[in-house]
């Protein structure tokens, strides 16, 4: 009879929890360079977007 074991992995779980950490590092990186270049470095207007809301002065 041949019996077969679960082996474990190649790799340790320390080498994938740091790989996986850089992966999310490298991916924040990106999408804040895009979104900087997108979004932050752009001139705000001058023309304010918000009003305020009327308001009724009662005497």
């Amino acid at each position: 009879m041949t019996r077969s074991y679960k082996r474990g992995l190649p790799i340790p779980a320390w080498a994938i929890i740091v790989a996986v950490a850089l992966g999310n590092l490298i991916v924040g990186a990106i999408l804040y360079a895009v979104m900087y270049r997108c979004i932050l470095s752009k001139h705000a207007s001058s023309q304010n977007s918000y009003t305020p809301a009327m308001t009724i002065d009662e005497p």
